[in-house]
């Protein structure tokens, strides 16, 4: 809208300016006319904070079906459950990469010891790299059982809501009351203690004799250091799966 000239010959300011120069403080009885005026500016009340206006240029809020707004919802919801799924795929394909290698290595060190081509003491730096990848893994699993009871507890509840279907999303809670869980966390759970505990703990106990010297003991102390705090999160995780089940 142009400003019109007035009989004076002098430029009328804008009538949007005129609206919003020094509004002052709003009164119960003058809202209704300045909501007149911002209407036909196209704007709206964002907010009245401490008696003055506040102007809003958000675009008007689009009316939405119900219908649509809920499958919209789901989708989100679906799309998040898809996302903490590939998480937990990851996961695990990496533990299992993780694992392989920690046998791999396992395997050689102990292979070149009985060959006697390096010295037992070597074993040391089998039995350190086993212990740290078992927390890494360790500290995995915590992270998918995390996921996991936010599945369950969280996202689950509104996907059941908003489809009024009790079945969606049910692996965890039919895996639970079926024992599923033990069938799949027992030969996991053996493999872990076998291959980042027994192992380890077999070759400290190798290592023992051929201990001569400070710096030797050193190494067999820091080894055994990194060996007990796998076990004490390994036993965290043991813990927390029979306490929640999840």
């Amino acid at each position: 809208m142009s400003d019109q000239p007035s009989p004076d010959g002098k430029q009328n300011s804008s009538w949007r300016d005129r609206a919003f120069r020094n509004v002052g403080p709003i009164g119960l009885t003058d809202i209704g006319e300045i909501s007149t005026v911002l209407a036909r500016m196209g704007l709206s009340f964002s907010n009245i904070r401490t008696g003055r206006l506040s102007k809003s240029n958000s675009p008007a809020p689009v009316s939405v079906d119900a219908s649509e707004k809920r499958r919209y919802v789901i989708d989100v919801l679906i799309a998040e459950f898809q996302a903490l799924r590939n998480e937990i795929d990851n996961a695990l394909s990496a533990q299992q990469t993780m694992m392989n290698v920690n046998i791999t290595a396992i395997a050689v060190a102990s292979g070149l010891v009985l060959s006697h081509k390096i010295e037992p003491v070597f074993l040391l730096v089998a039995a350190v790299f086993s212990s740290g990848l078992g927390l890494y893994i360790e500290g995995g699993w915590h992270h998918i059982r995390r996921v996991l009871r936010y599945i369950d507890g969280t996202l689950r509840p509104l996907v059941v809501e908003y489809t009024g279907d009790e079945r969606v999303l049910g692996w965890e809670t039919w895996s639970l009351k079926s024992g599923g869980v033990w069938k799949r966390v027992i030969p996991v759970g053996l493999a872990i203690v076998i291959t980042f505990s027994v192992m380890p703990a077999a070759m400290l106990i190798w290592t023992t004799p051929y201990m001569k010297g400070l710096w030797l003991w050193l190494a067999w102390a820091g080894t055994a250091t990194v060996f007990v705090l796998q076990l004490s999160m390994g036993a965290l995780l043991a813990w927390d799966l029979l306490r929640h089940k999840l």
